[in-house]
Order: C-alpha cells, then sequence, then structure tokens
C-alpha cells in the first residue's frame, strides 16, 4: 500500500504538492533522528523539528528545488568524504550529551534529500518517472544487498556497526544497481552517455549503504535497536528512509550534472 501511494504521489501530483505529501515523512525522520543525535526534551525535539520544516519553507521559497545545486553539491560530497569514515569504525563509544555539531550538520542532510527529490520530479522530460527510478533503484539495492549476502556473506563489512552486512552483500547491491541502469539506455541515447548514468546508478548505490551504516552508528551510541516504533515490525520511518537521505542528494546531483553536459 505505501509503495503504491508513493507511486501515484510522484506520477499525479504536481510537484508543489509532491513537496507537501513529502514533509509527513521527512518530518517524522526528522523527529526520530533527533532523539539519536541526543535531544530527549519534547521541547527541543519539537524545536528542531520545527527548524528543518522552517529551512525546508526557506529553501522552497528561495526556488532551490528548481537552482538544487548549492544543496545538494556540498551535501553529495559530505557522504562521499564520509564513505571511508563509516567504513572504518571501530569501538563504538556510547554517547552521553546531545550531539550538536551533527544536529547542525543534519538540517542541510534532510532538507538536501527533499531537494532532490522535487528537483528530479521538476524535470521537463520524463521527471516524475525518474523519481520511480531513483526509488527503485534505492529499494533494488537493498533487495540485491540481502539476498547476496545471505547467499555468498563471508567478509563483514562493519562489524561493530552493522554485523549483518557483509562486502558480498555490499557487491551484490552494486550488481542490482548496475542491472538497474540497464533501464536507463533509451534516456541515454548512447553508450557513452549509459556508461555514466550506470556509474552514477552504482555510486548512488554505494553512498545508499552509508546512510544505513550511519544510522546504525547513530542507534548503537544511544542504545538503541530501532530509531522508532511508527511501523511495527520495521522500527521508525528513519530506519525505512535512511539509505534514501543519503542517496537522494548523490544522485540528483548526478543526474543534473549530466543533464546540464548531455
Amino acid at each position: 500500500m505505501l509503495a503504491l501511494a508513493t507511486t501515484g504521489a510522484v506520477l499525479w501530483l504536481p510537484t508543489a504538492g509532491l513537496a507537501v505529501a513529502l514533509v509527513p515523512a521527512i518530518g517524522l525522520a526528522a523527529w526520530e533522528l533527533s532523539l539519536l543525535l541526543g535531544l530527549t526534551s519534547n521541547f527541543s525535539r519539537w524545536g528542531y523539528l520545527l527548524a528543518v520544516l522552517a529551512v525546508m519553507g526557506l529553501c522552497w521559497f528561495a526556488g532551490l528545488p528548481g537552482e538544487s545545486l548549492p544543496i545538494l553539491l556540498p551535501v553529495a560530497l559530505f557522504w562521499f568524504l564520509l564513505m571511508p569514515v563509516v567504513f572504518r569504525i571501530g569501538v563504538v563509544h556510547p554517547a552521553k550529551a546531545a550531539d550538536w555539531w551533527m544536529l547542525l550538520l543534519s538540517v542541510p542532510v534532510i532538507t538536501s534529500c527533499w531537494i532532490g527529490l522535487l528537483a528530479l520530479h521538476l524535470l521537463p522530460d520524463g521527471g516524475r518517472w525518474m523519481v520511480l527510478f531513483f526509488l527503485s533503484l534505492v529499494w533494488l539495492t537493498d533487495i540485491g544487498a540481502y539476498f547476496a549476502g545471505r547467499r555468498f556473506g563471508r567478509r563483514k563489512l562493519a562489524p561493530t556497526v552493522s554485523p549483518g552486512k557483509t562486502v558480498e552483500g555490499v557487491m551484490g547491491g552494486l550488481l542490482a544497481a548496475g542491472l538497474w541502469s540497464l533501464m536507463l539506455l533509451p534516456v541515454a541515447g548512447d553508450a557513452l552517455s549509459w556508461l555514466w548514468l550506470a556509474l552514477l546508478c552504482m555510486l548512488t548505490a554505494g553512498v545508499s549503504v552509508v546512510g544505513d551504516l550511519l544510522e546504525s552508528w547513530l542507534k548503537r551510541r544511544r542504545n538503541l535497536k530501532d530509531a522508532g516504533s511508527l511501523l511495527p515490525g520495521h522500527g521508525g520511518v528513519l530506519d525505512r528512509v535512511d539509505s534514501l537521505l543519503a542517496a537522494a542528494p548523490v544522485f540528483a546531483l548526478g543526474f543534473l550534472l549530466w543533464g546540464a553536459t548531455g
């Protein structure tokens, strides 16, 4: 049902309507993230949530979905720089206080996911389908990693952060992303353009794993199994969108740059 609702919103709502439709999910993810970053009182968590929503509103009225590079570029670089750090995390030390610097960084990180999805949706030629392609890319990466990890998983990827993830599982996810990129052959028009888009899909898949691992690290620091309990059996909203938070700005930036140079 959630997948059908998401597909319907992406295909039939105008970009302004999609922007509003995404606010509850983004807001719930921000609410849950505030706890992982050390805000414990409802007053402080509401303050953080309102700050995130205010920044999103300012970005919308500033026209950033249509001119999104100023926010997508630095956030995408942030995720790339974070990749080797997350993979090399050793002992996870418990956190006892609020992580103020991470709270500040998290606001543009959350906002850029929203902006990235809207920037894709705004594209005049098939933007709505490109949003669905991106969402499917992240989900198929997760599915590919799950089955490859179960069948072939031997080497732990980040044992202290997420013991269930393996190097072989990640390779399976990257393979799934590469295969899914074949869907972009009609869009690319030639082999060289498709190779760029295939590389973008695989980079996006890799970054989505970083988003998942980062959330796992934050939960372990606070001794929490899930970010929330809104979705029975699945944890919270943040547990479902952690990969999207990292992947959306990277994919949107790469696709927009490809379109600008194509």
